[in-house]
């Protein structure tokens, strides 16, 4: 195992970053865990980003000690995630702790991830690595960061040519150190891309919106120290789409497994660790699983014919590295057993995955504190504030309703409104559908004997049998209808989501469900936010002062608007993403180590569309 590198290491810094390129079973991670909580002039953040091949509990819990840290050892053990090859976010601490887990090699993901660590653990390499390894981990580095590896001629000229200053060696190890920009010796680094780079330093912080999106931007910014007002027009939070008694979350499985895809899985991944803690301050719902099925059109019912294709689905998962743990393909009949219920599809089981009740999720995330909720103040422009660096939110009297240095948009259909003045935002590719889900009441589910399966069950459409204190019988949905504005609960909506269930539940309403039945069942009428691209929009707002600006190709070197941020665009994944983009959001404005890749980031960027407007050369 690495030394640690003392507690001397990290006085005070606010948050310390620590890049380890070899995980050795979270052993380092441990003992440099049990340091900072002995440590009265600790960090007040503790993020510890590494590198591994893969990730199995029974590995960790053999190499983890079982002394003094074995309560340690046991939190980690237990949150050890599926070996996906993903960017796992693991937490401890209400958060004060958090673990970054990369699960593949080091050439992989260190272009991948961007961060500023304090401390780098560079374990041994082969020889012809070092040079590309150690200029990685410089463009990772923080002025001043140190730097631990094994003492060879190969490590010595890597560090030196990546602008490391040798300290000393000890024991076979060598200790280098990248100098302070006053310090004799400091080479500049490339600047971190105009895209990705943090704010200035700020306590404060504004959300206009109080739904899933803003619900989470503002938990996320209070959870990094920012005192954050929440601006919510409606007299109450999750009013909108976000008011829907239940939701699903989950991942997808694509062959390409493209950026869509790998959000998802990040996302559903993080949601499937942080909703059972909310579930604890009061929010409702199930993390037990779900079935995805698969309606297509050469499917049999009969098992035979299904086998083939349940194999070849089985075969994408080996292909895709994504284990059991995470999601299962099987056939009809598995899909049944785990339903309890018959079910006439094959389907991905994704374990990791569930239902939640929006509501209860928002009013929990509301509670974090540091955050203070505003409503029935609703926001008609955007203005620069008073004092230097500062954003104001203004009502249509042009009174200011809240002031700070960091305002973000989260307000689903006005954030393209209040972003337009300063920004391309009112050039976004957004589409606004109408959606309305149907509540079967339990009597009503009985006198038709409509199926109650145990897991929810979705494919383009889904079914969800609720528990009796969020009204009981079965939710089932959703329409999806562009340019609608009715609000007005349909009946002709409600048998369009009953038609769904007979290939989702293989369940038709029988003869006597006649209109005036249908228009006496229960619905909700929500209107969803979606880019074109089926992506969120979430991170800084990109400039239009872009004359003479080059490499506009790419999200990343856009210049962006000073403090002002967006998160919106959620579509009908809110529940899956919300958790994950708050982080995100969060880590954009702290420069704290980034939840996901670069190659997803780019796809989630608000810049995404000068950059691709840029290729196209539009």
């Amino acid at each position: 195992m690495m030394p640690l590198l003392g507690p001397g290491a990290w006085a005070g810094s606010p948050c310390f970053v620590l890049l380890n390129t070899a995980w050795d079973d979270g052993a380092h991670f441990i003992a440099t865990w049990a340091a900072w909580r002995a440590d009265a002039q600790r960090p007040q953040r503790l993020v510890y980003v590494a590198i591994t091949p893969t990730a199995a509990r029974e590995a960790w819990r053999t190499a983890l000690p079982h002394s003094a840290s074995a309560d340690l050892a046991a939190q980690l053990v237990a949150a050890c995630p599926p070996a996906s090859p993903d960017l796992h976010v693991l937490q401890f601490e209400g958060g004060a702790v958090t673990v970054h887990l990369a699960v593949g090699t080091p050439k992989h993901w260190l272009p991948q991830l961007q961060l500023s660590a304090n401390a780098l653990l560079l374990p041994a390499r082969e020889e012809a690595e070092h040079s590309r390894l150690f200029s990685a981990c410089a463009r990772l580095s923080a002025p001043g960061a140190v730097a631990l590896t094994p003492d060879t001629a190969a490590a010595r000229q890597g560090l030196q040519t990546a602008g490391f200053i040798i300290d000393r060696s000890t024991r076979g190890l060598l200790r280098a150190q990248r100098p302070q920009a006053h310090e004799p010796g400091y080479r500049p680094l490339p600047p971190a891309p105009r895209g990705r780079r943090p704010a200035e330093p700020s306590g404060a912080a504004v959300v206009i919106g109080a739904g899933l999106a803003g619900a989470a931007a503002a938990q996320a910014l209070a959870r990094q120290g920012l005192q954050v007002t929440v601006l919510e027009q409606a007299p109450e939070p999750a009013q909108r789409a976000s008011g829907n008694v239940a939701g699903l979350f989950h991942s997808v499985v694509h062959a390409q497994d493209g950026a869509h895809a790998l959000l998802l899985r990040a996302a559903a991944l993080y949601a499937a660790t942080h909703y059972p803690g909310l579930m604890s301050a009061g929010a409702r719902g199930e993390v037990q699983g779900l079935l995805r099925g698969m309606l297509d059109d050469e499917a049999s019912p009969t098992p035979p014919a299904q086998g083939p294709k349940v194999e070849a689905l089985q075969a994408l998962l080996k292909r895709l590295g994504l284990p059991p743990e995470h999601v299962q393909a099987v056939g009809a009949e598995t899909a049944s057993a785990l339903a309890g219920t018959a079910l006439p599809i094959s389907a991905w089981h994704c374990v990791q995955a569930g239902w939640m009740n929006p509501p209860s999720v928002v009013q929990a995330w509301l509670t974090t504190p540091g955050v203070t909720l505003q409503t029935q103040a609703p926001v008609q422009a955007l203005r620069r504030g008073s004092a230097e660096h500062t954003w104001q939110a203004v009502d249509v009297q042009g009174a200011v309703l809240a002031e700070a240095p960091i305002l973000v948009v989260a307000s689903a259909q006005d954030s393209a409104r209040l972003l337009a003045p300063w920004s391309d935002a009112g050039a976004w590719p957004l589409e606004n559908t109408r959606g309305q889900v149907t509540h079967i009441p339990p009597a009503q589910a009985a006198a038709w004997q409509a199926p109650r399966p145990r897991l929810p069950v979705a494919s383009g459409a889904y079914a969800l049998s609720l528990p009796e204190d969020l009204g009981g019988g079965l939710l089932c949905g959703a329409t999806k209808q562009w340019d609608d504005a009715d609000p007005t609960v349909r009946a002709e909506d409600h048998h369009h989501n009953l038609g769904q269930l007979q290939p989702l539940l293989g369940w038709t309403a029988p003869p006597e469900a006649d209109w005036a039945n249908l228009a006496a069942l229960g619905g909700r009428v929500g209107w969803r936010l979606a880019a074109t691209d089926r992506l969120p929009v979430v991170g800084a707002i990109a400039s239009t002062a872009l004359a003479g600006m080059r490499q506009l190709e790419q999200p990343r070197h856009v210049p962006r608007v000073e403090g002002l941020y967006v998160c919106t665009a959620f579509g009908a994944r809110g529940l899956t993403v919300a958790p994950l983009m708050g982080e995100v959001l969060a880590a954009w404005v702290t420069g704290r180590p980034m939840p996901l890749p670069s190659r997803v980031l780019d796809a989630i960027d608000p810049a995404r569309f000068i950059a691709r407007a840029q290729r196209q050369g539009v």
